[in-house]
């Protein structure tokens, strides 16, 4: 039997559930419950399905919509929320805060037993206007140490997976382009084999063949979350350096040859101010996705590893969605300025 409890409030009604009993019955969907739950001819019937979770022993509620997408917020589901904590004595006191994927509210309820009435007062933060803007969640991103360090940890690791992967794609591109050695198809078909593997699954392997079992450990370091945007990213260089090279057509590499040019002058008088655009774009199209990436490096991270995504993705999640918000707009400058010295860099052949 699955446990629940149904409330109205505001002329909305809701289903409540703990996250502790679905656990208990294996119920992993919790979009397809809401659906099933919410349906008024085959279900219990609601507007909405509230699960009670518990992130640093404080209650989050997570707010599934009747067709089973999810909200960060219900401003009726709150307030049913908060009566459905002091029933079940969850929260013993009148003023508690509550998380939600919104951010920390802060709930005052009150209880009126001579008239069996519940109320509740949600202090959801003032409104927007340019009386009250506040840069208290700018000052934030700009100044505290975790989120530095992860923007630096970012572009570190970024750089780093660029560099050695434009490396290769070049290697690759020369392979691929000028020579006839046999097998030069394996590493292009194992470079685009790891681009279409799940993030999940390329961090997982990663994690079990560079934990110590095969005598490289190097799981908890930035290492091995370059090794795994290089794997994942590698490929958009790889592309973008094998088909500038191949409209470089080899006589005009002949030509300089015939001319008395050594290999490395052909390379710097001849190739390179050819393909040099596309060196460029191809360095930066495995930068950007490497500096926001959030899967895989939500897996490996560390605690002195952290990453600008996973950072992003727990301010959202777990504390405070301005400072989210404000957040995720300085990642979307910065890709924008990047966007701009690429373009600046290829004489605008190129754009993010």
């Amino acid at each position: 039997m699955l446990k629940f409890e149904k409330y109205h409030g505001a002329g909305n009604d809701f289903i409540i559930m703990n996250e502790k009993d679905l656990i208990e019955k294996g119920i992993p969907d919790y979009n397809e419950l809401a659906k099933q739950v919410c349906d008024r001819h085959f279900g219990i019937g609601a507007d909405g399905l509230l699960i009670l979770k518990y992130v640093a022993s404080m209650p989050f509620m997570f707010y599934y919509n009747s067709d089973g997408s999810q909200a960060p917020m219900c401003g009726n589901g709150i307030r049913c929320f908060s009566n459905y904590l002091r029933n079940n004595n969850v929260e013993q006191e009148n003023s508690f805060i509550v998380k939600t994927l919104s951010g920390d509210l802060i709930i005052e309820t009150n209880m009126d037993e001579e008239e069996n009435r519940f109320s509740v007062k949600v202090n959801m933060g003032k409104p927007i206007s340019l009386s009250n803007m506040s840069m208290s969640a700018w000052n934030k991103v700009f100044s505290r140490a975790s989120i530095l360090s992860s923007t630096k940890n970012s572009i570190i690791a970024g750089l780093a997976a660029a560099f050695f992967g434009i490396m290769i794609s070049c290697i690759m591109a020369y392979l691929l382009q000028r020579t006839n050695v046999k097998g030069k198809r394996i590493p292009d078909f194992l470079i685009t084999l790891g681009s279409g593997t799940p993030s999940v699954t390329i961090a997982l392997a990663l994690i079990i063949s560079m934990s110590g079992k095969f005598k490289i450990n190097i799981y908890n370091t930035l290492t091995i979350m370059i090794i795994a945007y290089m794997i994942k990213y590698m490929l958009m260089g790889m592309r973008t350096v094998v088909s500038a090279m191949s409209q470089v057509h080899p006589s005009l590499e002949e030509a300089a040859q015939i001319s008395g040019a050594n290999w490395l002058r052909m390379l710097k008088d001849v190739t390179l101010p050819l393909i040099g655009a596309s060196i460029v774009a191809g360095f930066f199209l495995i930068f950007m996705p490497s500096f926001y990436e959030l899967t895989m490096s939500t897996l490996l991270y560390s605690s002195n590893t952290k990453t600008i995504g996973y950072e992003l993705y727990i301010y959202q999640t777990y504390h405070s969605q301005q400072v989210a918000s404000a957040l995720a707009t300085a990642i979307l400058l910065f890709v924008i300025i990047v966007n701009y010295l690429l373009n600046k860099l290829t004489k605008g052949q190129f754009s993010i």
